[in-house]
């Protein structure tokens, strides 16, 4: 939505993400990804730490990619 009314000025929306298959032993789970424009850094949006309607956790896209909860 933010991309769609251009209120987003320094980063650029990218396709989702996913992490985790259960055969890896852990969850699977998909996260919103964001570009910076400027340095080309990912960048994950994602409240799986956090309530509904708090703010989100946002770390590189490689930190997200090995943080979270396993199975075991």
């Amino acid at each position: 939505m933010l991309d769609q009314l251009r209120l987003l000025r320094h980063h650029a929306v990218e396709g989702p993400q996913a992490r985790g298959y259960l055969l890896n032993g852990r969850w699977p789970h998909a996260t919103a990804v964001l570009r910076d424009l400027h340095t080309g850094r990912e960048w994950a949006i994602d409240n799986w730490t956090r309530k509904f309607g708090e703010r989100p956790e946002i770390m590189t896209l490689e930190q997200w990619m090995t943080a979270g909860p396993s199975l075991f």
